[in-house]
């Protein structure tokens, strides 16, 4: 779990069966009728994923006898069954056993790999599908598969105290063979809201760690009431679990089968991308063997002024030695040679020439990575990419820019490291004005008026732990002004864009920020 994150989910009695129910919108008052289906307004529905699994038998619930309290042994007993170990080329998270064949996690635990190997009490099941990703609330649903493991049953809501002793499940650093789940206890501290998104979080001090993303938080009476997700947060070092209370809709649209960010086109080792000085084309690539010598170039026809770039999930550079033989030039060496080596821990981007093809030619280990190229012309242009590995192209759906309606809202996804995500809104001249991107990661907000920035943030001190990103102002002129997303730093997220009149009351961050007095 590169991310050491933990996210929830919670308390709400629904049933994830193996067919696909029609997705369903989540709300939150966007005049953009589009825009109702969140993060899947831009997914793509892979059918192929929805073959029938057999259902499970067992489902771990409370008899209506029993008075609820139960030692903590008791609660591992009857939970860590259903609590499954989660690997990817890139790193390890947890899932919960759901009816119907399905494991849920969350999306930064499957990243963009279209499989995952499962690991439960009764062994290994590799290559399992990644049936649907919902970015926004960071949620995963994986299969299905069969596997007769227990499946972990939901309860009906009920507001959980502060005080009330919570207990942790997943697999916290695991490196052994046969992965065993551990147990962790700790404190409901609060309850957290996150208004924009309409989503809550219980605050916990249950002690997190990498590999957790995706583990069950249950009550003292062994009831599942988050997904972890999110943690390490300021030196308490607490964790947020999302509650399960307003995510219906959410998992219904994760039964479909949303997928976004990578499309339906098989791998391929050439491909024709459209650039210019605004618009990049990025590229996952999956390295399943070690220390593999991957070659990419970009060649525009015409003789443009082009580069690329490689890069992990996260946004940084490889940490093996580029091949020595390479003809381009792979800078910056971060070290600066002050230890003798001025080759080591060297960024993967070359942009050798003013115009014309560029080439790059890299060591690479397991794992996933992004190949990114772009260009400096600001006339758009047409250019040929060749890889030796085949890749596939990571959608941008926000590329041509989409409409953000003064009033509502639309959701996004930042797809890849160095994402910029570009919406066009109309502003009145004089009418103060506040947009608001509201995320569980870092985003960074920059309003245009043409070439001109009129208004930027990165971190306003509000949200779930003070980094949404909030600009409030009155533009000068009336028109089409350009809104721009982006993250301060790497990782794939989604993010809801909101825009509306400064002094309207039912803004969705009026509850956060400014603070009154």
């Amino acid at each position: 779990d590169p991310a050491q994150r933990i996210r929830p989910m919670a308390v709400a009695l629904i049933t994830l069966a193996a067919g696909a129910a029609a997705a369903t919108g989540c709300g939150g008052g966007s005049s953009d009728p589009s825009s109702e289906a969140t993060v899947a307004t831009v997914a793509q529905t892979d059918t192929t994923m929805k073959e029938t699994a057999p259902a499970t038998t067992e489902v771990v619930q409370l008899d209506a006898e029993d008075d609820g309290a139960l030692t903590p042994a008791e609660i591992y007993a009857r939970v860590a069954p259903s609590v499954v170990f989660i690997e990817t080329p890139d790193g390890t998270g947890s899932g919960i056993v759901m009816p119907g064949g399905y494991v849920l996690t969350n999306a930064h635990v499957t990243s963009l790999h279209p499989t995952v190997l499962v690991h439960g009490v009764n062994g290994p099941h590799p290559d399992v599908p990644v049936h649907a990703r919902d970015w926004l609330r960071d949620l995963a649903l994986v299969g299905p598969f069969d596997h007769e493991l227990p499946a972990l049953g939901f309860a009906p809501e009920r507001p959980l105290l502060p005080g009330e002793p919570v207990y942790l499940v997943g697999f916290p650093g695991e490196a052994e063979a046969a992965p065993e789940a551990t147990i962790t206890a700790g404190l409901v501290s609060r309850l957290r809201q996150q208004t924009c998104v309409d989503l809550e979080y219980i605050q916990t001090d249950a002690l997190i760690a990498g590999g957790q993303s995706g583990g069950a938080l249950v009550d003292a009476a062994g009831t599942l009431v988050g997904i972890s997700g999110l943690g390490a947060f300021t030196e308490a070092n607490f964790g947020l679990v999302l509650s399960g209370a307003r995510l219906g809709a959410a998992l219904s649209t994760l039964e479909a089968g949303a997928r976004p960010l990578v499309d339906g086109e098989d791998p391929a080792t050439v491909h024709r991308p459209w650039l210019d000085i605004g618009l990049d084309a990025a590229y996952r690539l999956v390295v399943d063997e070690p220390r593999i010598t991957f070659t990419v170039s970009i060649d525009p026809p015409g003789g443009e002024d082009v580069y690329v770039e490689v890069m992990d999930m996260m946004g940084n550079s490889p940490w093996l030695v580029p091949d020595p033989t390479a003809i381009d030039h792979v800078y910056p060496p971060l070290n600066d040679g002050l230890d003798g080596d001025a080759t080591a821990d060297t960024g993967y981007y070359a942009d050798d020439y003013i115009d014309g093809e560029e080439q790059l030619t890299v060591e690479l280990d397991r794992g996933t990575y992004v190949v990114r190229v772009g260009s400096f012309e600001w006339a758009g242009h047409e250019a040929t990419l060749n890889v030796s590995k085949p890749v596939q192209r990571i959608a941008d759906p926000e590329e041509f820019g989409p409409i953000l309606e003064f009033g509502g809202h639309v959701d996004g996804i930042i797809g890849h490291p160095w994402d910029v995500d570009r919406f066009a809104i109309h502003l009145m001249a004089g009418t103060e004005v506040r947009i608001r991107a509201d995320s569980i990661g870092d985003p960074m907000l920059s309003v245009y008026d043409g070439d001109t920035l009129v208004a930027s943030n990165d971190d306003s001190g509000s949200g779930l732990y003070g980094s949404a990103a909030e600009v409030q102002f009155t533009p000068t002129s009336s028109g089409l002004h350009e809104v721009h997303v982006a993250y301060y730093e790497g990782a794939i997220d989604g993010y809801r864009l909101s825009a509306g009149a400064a002094d309207d009351p039912g803004f969705c961050g009026t509850t956060w920020w400014p603070r009154p007095g």
